[in-house]
């Protein structure tokens, strides 16, 4: 499933755009009982309506709370839900669910809001930014935000998964530009991406284990760490390497906001000082008590075995996660260096074109010029010639700087003495 965001100034003309009628490709779609509509129609709300089908009213609605607070242009904020095509074709209860689950994600369930169902694939979300209090929602960071509930919309209602590139590993690494360009030159997975999974797997890993068993863990799995420690002796993060040096032969490092956010002290802090996560129980059937085995020390075993599964399905999830990232990078169309010249030189023609064109409209002579201009302009060249060839050239002819330009071999050279004698 996917979303897509906007914001306007105009509720009548969004319901209007919604309930129709339209003029072309007009949206139609059919009820449980079979029953065709052309245009919207509102399922869900917190809007009370006497038509649903027409939907007159909310657009009123979000009119009257817009002027409590007229200062705000955009008051309304818009979202249409689109199912993929193979999906099967959601219910009017299960679209009302995932309106409310929106709602209560985004924050805005006390505003008004109504949900108009559009199509059989597809929803829209109209809500006012502007409640009937006067308070007003932001929907800050909104297109990030409506992410994870997409994700976990699809999960629960059983449709298919849509591949979040956003939330993929290689841009939530916080990668520079330089890094993603080599990225998408050689399909490979760039260092920081990786350092940054086997961090994140650390961190589960030494969770409820304090500093010493996350360092700990990056020594096991071969990771350079330094930890920032103030002179008042209050830590402020970690530093990460993997052993690479720069050209200059100094060892890269990166400070865990670098690789991801998440990784900062103020997040890893907590997971690192709070409780042990419940680990995953082994079932006895793969772990039976060995005969005379005593109670305290089948009790210790299955911890240990509890552990070792943990520490399995850890890896594997980093097995996939490594898998993800190879594919991300892979199915990124590859920027070749002739392709990379190529666009630079077409941006060198586009822009020197636009430039020409700007100092022809600039100096574009009038009606009555052009003579004069090409007069100074043959004067100019003989008198500053642009090459040594030219030079020659002028000195046969009797041409020096500071002269008068001689007359073309062409013309009568006794045509001026001719006017000024009269004849």
């Amino acid at each position: 499933m996917i979303a897509k965001i906007t914001r306007g100034g105009s509720a009548r003309g969004l319901a209007e755009y919604l309930h129709g009628p339209g003029r072309a490709d007009e949206h139609t779609w059919r009820t449980e009982k079979g029953v065709t509509f052309a245009g919207g129609r509102v399922i869900a709300g917190t809007v009370p309506l006497a038509d649903p089908v027409k939907g007159k009213g909310w657009a009123k609605d979000f009119q009257v709370a817009h002027s409590l607070r007229p200062g705000v242009t955009k008051n309304v904020w818009h979202c249409a839900l689109r199912a993929a095509p193979t999906d099967r074709r959601l219910t009017d209860a299960e679209w009302t669910q995932i309106g409310h689950r929106m709602a209560a994600g985004m924050g805005y369930a006390e505003h008004p809001w109504v949900l108009v169902r559009h199509a059989d694939d597809h929803v829209h979300i109209a809500v006012s930014r502007v409640s009937h209090e006067g308070t007003v929602w932001k929907g800050s960071h909104d297109r990030y935000a409506v992410r994870p509930i997409m994700r976990e919309v699809e999960a629960r209602h059983g449709l298919v998964q849509v591949a979040d590139v956003q939330q993929a590993p290689g841009p939530q690494t916080r990668l520079s530009q330089g890094e993603h360009r080599r990225a998408q030159r050689t399909s490979e997975v760039p260092g920081r991406a990786e350092l940054a999974i086997t961090v994140r797997a650390a961190r589960d890993l030494a969770a409820g284990t304090g500093r010493q068993g996350f360092e700990t863990e990056l020594d096991r799995v071969g990771v350079s760490w330094r930890v920032n420690v103030a002179s008042t002796g209050r830590v402020s993060g970690y530093s990460f390497a993997t052993g690479e040096v720069d050209a200059a032969g100094a060892p890269v490092a990166f400070t865990a906001s670098q690789l991801d956010r998440g990784l900062s002290w103020a997040t890893l802090g907590p997971v690192l000082d709070g409780p042990r996560p419940a680990l995953p129980v082994v079932d006895e059937r793969w772990a039976p008590r060995k005969r005379f085995e005593l109670p305290g020390t089948y009790k210790a075993r299955r911890l240990v075995l509890n552990e070792d599964t943990f520490r399995a399905q850890r890896s594997n999830a980093v097995t996939r996660e490594r898998a993800g990232q190879r594919q991300f990078w892979a199915d990124r169309p590859v920027i070749t260096a002739e392709k990379t010249a190529a666009d630079h030189h077409r941006a060198e023609r586009i822009a020197g074109a636009q430039r020409a064109h700007r100092l022809a409209a600039q100096f574009l002579p009038t009606e009555g010029t052009l003579p004069q201009a090409a007069d100074a302009a043959r004067v100019a060249m003989l008198s500053h010639p642009r090459s040594i060839s030219e030079q020659l050239a002028n000195r046969k002819r009797g041409v020096d700087h500071g002269r008068a330009p001689q007359p073309h071999p062409g013309l009568n050279p006794h045509q001026d003495r001719d006017q000024e004698r009269g004849r």
